[in-house]
Order: C-alpha cells, then structure tokens, then sequence
C-alpha cells in the first residue's frame, strides 16, 4: 500500500520550474505491428496495424473447412485500451488493449498477373472478432469461442512448442548495463542516464537476480539550466528511478534472459503499475496509473544502449 510522502512531495512540486515542462503523461502503450503468429497453429496469423491516429486494420490468414485460404479483415477507428495492472500478483491475463470488429470476407479480388479486379467484401457470417493484448507481443483472436494465441513473427527458436509465448507475464532479455530513461508526470519530464545495478537480495537461495537502476547522469537539462542537487536526488533515488527493480532467474546468466518488471516496496512517488516490452527488448515502458488521490500517473520509458556500450562522462 502506498504510504504518503507529504515532505518529498512537495519538494518535488517546487522543484517542478528546474525541470522541463511537463503535461499529463500518455498511458495508451500501442501493440507491436506487423505480422503475428501461432506457434500452437503454423500457417495461421494476423497481419496488425494501427495509424496515428489510433485506427486499426488487421488482415488474418487462415482456412475455411474445406482447406482452401480464406482471406478475413478487421478494423477499427480505435484501439480500447483498458488500465489493467500486471505487476505483482495482479492478473496477467486481463487485456490491456482491445481490438473489436466484426469479421469481413473477401473475395473475387486480384489475381497474379491479371488485370486488377475490385474484391467483394461482406461479413463472414461469424459475427464479432476480438483481438485481446495481453502485451505489446502476447495477444489472442477471440470468435466466439474460438481461440487463437499470437505473438509477433520473430525467430522461431523463440516460440516453438517447446518454449510457448510466456503467458504469465511479459518477459524480456537484457542487452546492455546502460539506459536512457525518461520519467513523466504532471510535473516531471526528464531524460537520465541510468545503469542497471545488482540489488542485495533477501534469501541467499533466491532463484533470482534483482537490479535497479542507478542515475549516472542526473542533471536534466532544462535550458541553459540544469536540475538542482535536490532534484537530482528525487530523480535518482527511490522516489522514481529505484523504485523500478527488473528480475531476471540466476540460471539464465549469461546473458540475462526471460527477466521481467517489478516494484520496489518503498514509498515513492512511482509505484509500477504495468509493463510493455518492445519486439526486440530494446524499449521498456513502466506505467504507473496512480491512485486517484495523492499519486499522480507516471510513466517510465527505459531505452537500451548498444550491447557493450559504456559512458564517457567528465
């Protein structure tokens, strides 16, 4: 339970004109795009898109029941995305993102090599088709009660019968020691440098191995300015960047693989809520949707250097 800061916040707020400006932090994470598919069912997938302005179009390719391809769409003028968290006991299965439509069959359209011939287009008879986001790369199709498991299109090492899609929760490999990390809320906006940092754990036998980032480089310019020692303080220290642990199992080293997002238990004006991982692990955004009173909506977005990386600082 989250136990107020009256002290540290406050700082914070007087703090907020030796920071960059800040507005309200956007919490809507969109899925990854592109090609999704079933380890559990080859040859069948969905192809995802989402435009700026949150509409949506998914082609899916399958059978009919006779065995011949069948080509079926979706789309959308938005994506639903539901404020669910999947950190620390809560459940890992509710969608953060939803993708509703009815289903449309096309057919009669271009053929190889002929002339172009406009398709016809008609619902499937199926009725309504869910997509459901579990995270940026888990993702299920949903027809009554039909369902189909996805995940992005990456090396098929990663997702064949003998390593499903992880459906606990999302996990991810680590590259690099060093991130770039930005931090936004309604009255902070600022990009450090951070380095992941091994953290004590509490039983020697603990089958894994915690982390959490430490600020390197913590004056967050602001103009020809750059943030007091005070404020580089509440940046660097539990109340934001500490307050992030990422946990990986000692088996997998090295390298750090399958590891995953938690929080820290300490007041803080950030308290994870939610984590998205990046198709290649290269990005990880950390949510904190607040709690309606004194902790305001934040959002983490950890950018990996290149593997190997290291600082040349003064």
């Amino acid at each position: 339970m989250f136990r107020t800061l009256v002290a540290p916040l406050l700082a914070l707020l007087a703090l907020g004109t030796s920071l960059a400006d800040a507005s309200a932090p956007n919490l809507d994470v969109p899925p990854t795009e592109g090609v999704w598919w079933s380890s559990e069912a080859p040859g069948t997938g969905v192809a995802f898109n989402i435009d700026a302005q949150n509409r949506w179009f998914a082609a899916i390719y399958l059978y009919d029941a006779e065995g011949r391809p069948t080509f079926l769409t979706m789309q959308g003028d938005a994506i639903e995305y539901v404020d669910v968290p999947n950190i620390n006991g809560d459940d890992p299965l509710a969608a953060y993102a939803r993708a509703v439509s009815p289903l449309i069959h096309s057919e009669g359209g271009q053929c190889l090599k002929c002339p172009w011939t406009q398709a016809t287009a008609s619902a499937s008879g199926d009725g309504e088709a869910r997509i459901e986001f579990y995270g940026r790369n888990r993702a299920e199709l949903k027809v009554g009660d039909w369902t189909l498991r996805l995940a992005p299109l990456v090396d098929g090492s990663e997702f064949g019968a003998e390593f499903p899609e992880l459906w606990d929760v999302e996990r991810f490999d680590l590259s690099s020691d060093y991130f770039t990390v930005r931090i936004e809320t309604e009255t902070v906006d600022a990009v450090v440098l951070a380095r992941l940092e091994s953290s004590p754990n509490s039983l020697p036998l603990n089958p894994n191995v915690n982390f959490h980032l430490a600020c390197i480089d913590c004056r967050v310019p602001d103009g020809d300015a750059t943030a007091t020692d005070e404020a580089q303080a509440l940046l660097a220290g539990p109340m934001y960047l500490q307050a992030v642990t990422i946990s990986c199992p000692r088996s997998a080293m090295p390298p750090l693989s399958n590891c995953r997002v938690g929080a820290r238990f300490t007041d803080s004006a950030f308290v994870p809520s939610a984590y998205y991982v990046s198709q290649d692990s290269s990005e990880i955004i950390v949510l904190d949707h607040g709690d309606g009173e004194v902790r305001e909506p934040g959002k983490m977005t950890l950018r990996a250097m290149p593997a190997g990386w290291t600082p040349d600082l003064p």
